[in-house]
């Protein structure tokens, strides 16, 4: 697993430039020096993350670029952009890579029941990797999936999942007559 790449603010569209749906951007110190074209920039409308694709790019001065944007061809379409902060996401370092076996100690924290635990084991089974996890002394094996783990912090030392129903009462024998 790796961590979740950074979100960086690196422009703000300030106003549209000629007729033809072209923007004008301020650029920030993070600004990529070399641009590319097939990576998208980003933008929040609506409460959406929308990717936006450059159709053309051209350094205008020492901060600032004029720019088209793949369907915001018109200066219509193109006038919803200005104002807004353009970011683009960050590639982790190749130090950042992060493993489950390096977090044992780690708090587990179910949101659906709000239980919350230690990490005390990660099983590297192939088809199935699993992370143990102590929850007030009853041990849980938790599969590590995307549908299940929702969040790692690695600095805050916190894994957040959803568990499906039922998976910690499994565990629990206080239900079982003998």
């Amino acid at each position: 697993m790796k961590r979740e790449s950074s979100k960086e603010v690196i422009a703000k569209v300030t106003k549209l430039f000629g007729n033809d749906g072209q923007l004008v951007l301020r650029l920030t110190d993070s600004f990529p020096d070399e641009v590319e074209m097939e990576e998208p920039l980003f933008v929040d409308m609506d409460g959406l993350e929308v990717p936006l694709f450059l159709s053309s790019f051209r350094r205008n001065g020492v901060g600032k670029a004029v720019v088209a944007f793949d369907d915001f061809d018109n200066d219509y379409r193109a006038s919803e952009l200005v104002g807004r902060e353009l970011y683009a996401y960050g590639e982790p370092d190749a130090d950042d890579e992060l493993y489950w076996e390096d977090m044992d100690g780690y708090t587990f924290i179910d949101l659906v029941s709000g239980m919350s635990g230690t990490i005390v084991c990660f099983h590297d089974y192939s088809d199935n990797p699993l992370v143990e996890v102590s929850f007030s002394g009853t041990n849980v094996l938790v599969p590590v999936s995307d549908d299940i783990i929702s969040s790692v912090d690695d600095e805050a030392r916190i894994v957040e999942a959803n568990l499906p129903d039922g998976l910690i009462n499994l565990y629990s024998y206080d239900d079982y007559d003998e």
